[in-house]
């Protein structure tokens, strides 16, 4: 997937090149030869594939440029308004063009569309929990509020309460997931496809998922998928419709809860590295996760595996260190 700055260096590139042909089209001192040979030039423009641009955008297009000007379209005035009338088509064309292709790389750096998210990430210091986030957050630091106390009784509508209070250790897991969904700037790399409120198939280390359902297990809960299992009241809270039964019953281990409570959302990686653990290990897995040549698949690259399993090594050692000067 081309980065945003990748695409606009080519568009700068190619309209730079566009105005040049104009100017040598058009200028003054172009060849005024009536018997000269008419000059004519193709240019192919890939802006981006349906493979390459978070919307599908695909913009291919073959252009052919006028002849070179002879003396009629020089020096009369009718020629002088023809050879404006173009070089007007062809600046609309390629800011037009400018528009799309920065209206569709944009939308890989911003958030999901949700009802309490930012439409473009950005620091937020003051958060109150979701802090992995502050340095760039699609969520505001007055929404945090109500995960920053024990136990959290609900978030907006939802309560989480309905089979009674979740473990410590439960609760600060769910808090993890939250956090991703509503603060993480990286969320929106896996937006649903037919709905730009939500995600889809985001990358979960095992190891997480198993720990999350350790942590879990004990809980209870009334509804497999939290997403649209919920009975909802007239006033939009979310009640049970089934008898409230332990973790360990809903759900077989740890990959059929990743996979299953949260619906579609999540998915238990192949890779364990490729792979996100809601931690501040995730910015290695992420600077793979979203290169071009990753789409973190059933077939993960042997050498990106390898990278990251080198930088994880090296953050553990590191982040060990630190962990004895504090001591």
């Amino acid at each position: 997937m081309p980065s945003r700055m990748s695409s606009l260096l080519f568009f700068s590139s190619w309209f730079k090149g566009t105005l040049n042909d104009a100017s040598f089209l058009f200028s003054k001192k172009q060849d005024t030869n009536p018997g000269s040979a008419k000059l004519a030039k193709q240019s192919m423009y890939a802006a981006c594939t349906a493979e390459n641009c978070s919307h599908g955008v695909q913009l291919t297009t073959t252009t052919t440029l006028p002849s070179a000007p002879g003396k009629w379209e020089k020096y009369h005035p009718e020629g002088q308004q023809k050879r404006k009338k173009k070089r007007t088509t062809m600046l609309r064309f390629a800011v037009t063009l400018f528009a799309v292709i920065t209206s569709s790389t944009c939308q890989k750096y911003g958030c999901l569309e949700g009802d309490t998210h930012k439409p473009k990430p950005s620091p937020e210091p003051n958060m109150h929990e979701c802090t992995l986030y502050a340095k760039s957050s699609c969520c505001y630091a007055d929404f945090t509020e109500q995960l920053a106390h024990s136990p959290v009784i609900k978030v907006n509508n939802s309560y989480w309460n309905r089979c009674g209070q979740l473990s410590k250790s439960c609760e600060d897991f769910t808090k993890k997931i939250e956090c991703f969904y509503r603060c993480s700037p990286h969320a929106a790399r896996w937006i649903h496809p037919n709905y730009a409120a939500a995600i889809q198939s985001v990358p979960l280390c095992q190891s997480f998922c198993d720990d999350w359902y350790e942590a879990c297990k004990d809980d209870s809960t009334c509804v497999r998928n939290w997403l649209t299992d919920w009975e909802w009241d007239e006033s939009g809270e979310n009640r049970c419709k089934n008898k409230c039964i332990p973790y360990s019953e809903m759900y077989a281990n740890g990959i059929d809860m990743c996979q299953n409570m949260w619906g579609e959302s999540f998915k238990v990686s192949k890779s364990s590295c490729l792979c996100l653990q809601m931690s501040k290990k995730d910015m290695m897995a992420i600077k793979y996760l979203l290169s071009e040549s990753s789409e973190e698949s059933s077939s993960v690259s042997s050498s990106e595996e390898h990278a990251c399993q080198k930088k994880l090594l090296k953050f553990e050692k590191l982040k060990g260190k630190e962990g004895k000067q504090t001591r």
